[in-house]
């Protein structure tokens, strides 16, 4: 690790051939590590503050509580735990002082050079002095001269960790050895004695700090609180089970409150049963792969949507082993199927002129923007015989469909042949149509004429 005054912090994973730049531009001082280099702590000079990574530099924290302050250097043990730094100037520009701990600023030890005290890091950021400890193999006698009426707070090493509590000494009447091995608590200390009992499960209460926890703990068989930024367990935990075969096994119900994350990897995430005992992947579940959400089930099964609960499920829609869609129906025949009425904006019918008489002509329709299929016929008849008769439908304009005749003789009404064209491309909303007789084509009273048009949704 390095730091760059007026610059960024650097960590290297490579002994220093490439470097990778962390955090922002700072007044950066002084950086100390871990020795695996996953817990880092670095400081800012000019009124800065301290800021910590548990990351190898990936993410920084910074320690509020420390204040801003000249912070000069700081160091750290080999395991991250314990943190020491030093303010270069008081608030009066005379000397700093060391600083470390929960309660910034809390001064290490106030005294002369050469001043000393112990802590104990306690995780999370918490420092805690620890109290002078006692062997209990060498604690023969007690001076009641040097005790008074208050609280002693002497902690016995060996398996007691006990609270006492002093009255006021007169006499040494009876001294008294604590060895280790022996679980008591210290009653009274008067008149140079110690009382002692057995220690009882059910008078103990408070918390027990995680550095004082051995790194496997059994759990009670009550309610289990657990606290702090993380919990880890090492193998696979079961609720209900004694015998879990996955990283989580929970035989009964469970509820998630929040939001249920999965990796952002592709592949398989929720797999809901499988028909087989095999533990492959070959049941009913969701998966994802690039730009797909896949809800899949087992090869002769169909998805099936509905309302109610499974018991009481109510079909409305599947997709069938084959492929094949029911939308009202469970057995659906092909790769649509639909036991009801089908509706949609683009699937309209209208006939739009229907009527005798003679061209021009003209109607209007309106459409959703689907596929057209223009359907026409009409009459006519020629003064000249011997020619094609006929007439044009337009669509706003133009030409769609054209229908014709040959005619043979003169002034005989004929019928034109009737067309049916498919138009798309044709816009939504409000159309007309018009019908126009070609040249030389003769109507009147006597001929008919239709033009019908169907929207289809596609």
């Amino acid at each position: 690790m390095a730091v760059v005054y007026g610059g960024q912090v650097y960590t290297s994973t490579n002994s220093g051939v490439t470097w990778t730049a962390r955090e922002s531009n700072r007044d950066w001082t002084s950086v100390a590590s871990s020795s695996d280099g996953t817990k880092l702590v670095a400081v800012v000079f000019l009124g800065g503050q301290i800021y910590t990574s548990v990351d190898s530099g990936l993410t920084w924290t910074t320690q509020e509580n420390a204040g801003q302050r000249y912070w000069a250097s700081v160091a750290s043990s080999a395991d991250g735990s314990k943190l020491v730094a030093v303010d270069k100037y008081s608030s009066d520009s005379n000397g700093g002082q060391i600083y470390t701990g929960q309660n910034f600023p809390a001064i290490i030890r106030a005294g002369g050079q050469g001043s000393s005290g112990q802590f104990q890091y306690l995780g999370n950021g918490t420092w805690q002095q620890l109290s002078p400890t006692v062997n209990g193999s060498t604690l023969t006698g007690l001076n009641p001269a040097n005790l008074s009426a208050g609280t002693a707070n002497i902690n016995i090493s060996g398996n007691a960790a006990t609270a006492t509590s002093a009255t006021t000494a007169t006499t040494a009447t009876t001294t008294t050895g604590i060895s280790g091995g022996a679980l008591t608590t210290v009653t009274n200390i008067a008149n140079g004695q110690i009382a002692t009992q057995a220690l009882n499960a059910t008078n103990l209460t408070g918390t027990i700090a995680d550095a004082r926890l051995s790194s496997n703990v059994a759990l009670r068989s009550a309610v289990n609180n657990f606290t702090g930024a993380s919990n880890t367990f090492s193998g696979p935990v079961g609720i209900g089970t004694a015998t879990p075969s996955q990283a989580l096994e929970v035989n009964g119900n469970a509820q998630v409150n929040e939001t249920l994350y999965f990796p952002p990897t592709l592949g398989d995430k929720l797999w809901l049963w499988s028909p087989t005992s095999s533990s492959s992947l070959d049941g009913y579940g969701l998966g994802i792969q690039s730009l797909q959400l896949q809800v899949y089930c087992y090869s002769n099964a169909a998805i099936v949507f509905g309302q109610g609960a499974s018991a009481s499920f109510t079909e409305k829609m599947r997709i069938a082993s084959s492929g094949n869609v029911g939308i009202g129906t469970n057995n659906p025949g092909s790769k649509l199927s639909v036991n009801g009425t089908i509706s949609s904006p683009m699937w309209n019918a209208a006939t739009v002129i229907n009527t005798p008489g003679s061209l021009p002509l003209s109607g209007s329709f309106n459409s959703g923007g689907g596929t057209l299929m223009i359907t026409a016929s009409g009459s006519g008849y020629t003064s000249t015989a011997g020619q094609n008769i006929g007439m044009n439908v337009l669509i706003d304009g133009t030409v769609r469909v054209v229908c014709t005749i040959y005619a043979n003789a003169a002034t005989t009404h004929l019928a034109f042949v009737q067309k049916t064209i498919v138009v798309s491309g044709i816009p939504a909303g409000a159309h007309t149509v018009q019908i126009q007789a070609h040249s030389g084509t003769l109507t009147d009273g006597n001929d008919g004429f239709c033009v019908s048009v169907l929207e289809l949704p596609f």
